[in-house]
């Protein structure tokens, strides 16, 4: 389950309340949230291990949300590189990105040297 609060709420200066006006984002319409993160463009990409997708809401829309790749495997940890790529970890293939464009994943790394 994956929540978020808005930042303009006076509660915040209360450090007990910060998760008082927390609203579920995508409630019941994502399979094992993982992380959310948030792109330069204020688009939130949603990692679900427990579908092997990548749900995307353009320019923060939440109403607009739809599939933006489905990559198979468990994406976890993420983020957006500077050139809009997503770039995530995947707990069974290793070190993932999503081409930002063509939306091809592509495998970065699967093994650590020295490990």
């Amino acid at each position: 389950r994956i929540t978020a609060t808005l930042a303009g709420d006076s509660k915040w200066s209360n450090p007990e309340n910060h998760l008082h006006n927390a609203k579920p984002l995508l409630e019941g319409e994502l399979i094992g949230p993982e992380t959310v993160v948030a792109g330069p463009d204020g688009s939130l990409y949603f990692m679900e291990s427990g579908s092997g997708r990548v749900t995307w809401a353009p320019q923060g829309n939440l109403s607009a949300h739809e599939v933006y790749a489905d990559v198979g495997g468990a994406p976890l940890g993420a983020a957006v590189d500077p050139h809009g790529n997503l770039v995530y970890c995947d707990a069974a293939k290793g070190l993932m990105m999503v081409e930002a464009g063509t939306r091809r994943t592509v495998l970065l790394t699967d093994r650590v040297s020295g490990a």
